[in-house]
């Protein structure tokens, strides 16, 4: 307890200076200062971040002082051992790991507690930061683009974080992280997959699995994967496009033959699929 006696002081601080009463404030230069929108966030972060220590998120600092106690997820940075030995021992759920981070489940106070275990470096809250994705989600792309596949989420793959500069690749492992994003709906994640079967690339070559996830990622919404297949399908081996119109008939909106020649028959159920038809 005495450890976390200076903290918890500390918090009560931050408390009082984050509480309704004080940003509600019209009058004194903390109500001034906290009244004008673009100063709170710098404030925050450097004036009261340092009171508690650095290693909390803004974000997730305010649930800690506001007395949050709902689980929350969490992105916890550092050594991934020590982290995963820590959550094991307080009984955190562990969501995912990645390099160098560790996705916990836990309440604010509990993810407050963390700041304590040697190795970790940082603790911030695993937001959504589009319908399908949260922030680990962004990480778990980072990984498919440090092990070379190209594509997915290629917005990200120009900034030095994530386009793979000194760092091995590894297809098998990309495989694996591009199912994840496969079976959680991404469509980009079902296009690479496919691409990964089509070119033995992290897995064994079979033609008919990457016919069925690039027409998945198709219906699920991927424009690059329509553009393959009704652009640059030539690029594609005749097994490959076989297979792709095996999947439309299938899918009860293709009918013509099965010779891997995309005619006007096949280019039109392919837009129809993407349609969502």
């Amino acid at each position: 307890m005495k450890r976390f006696a200076p903290r918890l002081a500390k918090l009560a601080i931050v408390a009082v200076l984050l509480s309704p009463t004080a940003v509600g404030a019209q009058s004194g230069l903390l109500g001034s200062l906290l009244g004008n929108l673009p100063i709170v966030g710098p404030l925050v972060n450097n004036l009261l971040l340092p009171l508690v220590g650095s290693l909390l998120s803004t974000d997730l600092l305010q649930l800690v002082v506001s007395g949050e106690d709902r689980p929350v997820r969490a992105i916890v940075r550092g050594d991934v051992e020590a982290i995963q030995s820590a959550a094991a021992r307080d009984g955190i759920r562990v969501l995912r790991v990645l390099d160098g981070l560790v996705v916990v489940e836990a309440t604010p106070v509990v993810l407050n507690a963390l700041q304590n275990v040697a190795g970790v470096l940082s603790i911030s809250l695993d937001n959504i930061v589009s319908p399908t994705m949260s922030v680990s989600d962004r990480a778990m792309a980072a990984d498919q683009a440090r092990a070379g596949s190209g594509g997915l989420l290629g917005s990200l793959l120009g900034t030095p974080a994530v386009n793979g500069k000194g760092i091995a690749k590894d297809p098998v492992k990309a495989v694996s992280l591009f199912r994840i994003s496969a079976d959680a709906g991404d469509a980009d994640g079902m296009y690479e997959l496919g691409y990964c079967y089509d070119m033995g690339r992290g897995v064994r070559k079979d033609y008919a699995e990457a016919a069925k996830w690039v027409v998945k990622a198709i219906a699920a919404g991927s424009s690059f994967a329509l553009k393959e297949m009704t652009t640059n399908f030539k690029n594609w081996e005749t097994p490959f496009r076989v297979n792709v119109q095996k999947e439309l008939a299938t899918r009860g909106i293709y009918s013509g033959p099965t010779n891997g020649s995309f005619g006007q028959a096949t280019l039109a159920a392919l837009r129809k699929l993407s349609e969502g038809s």
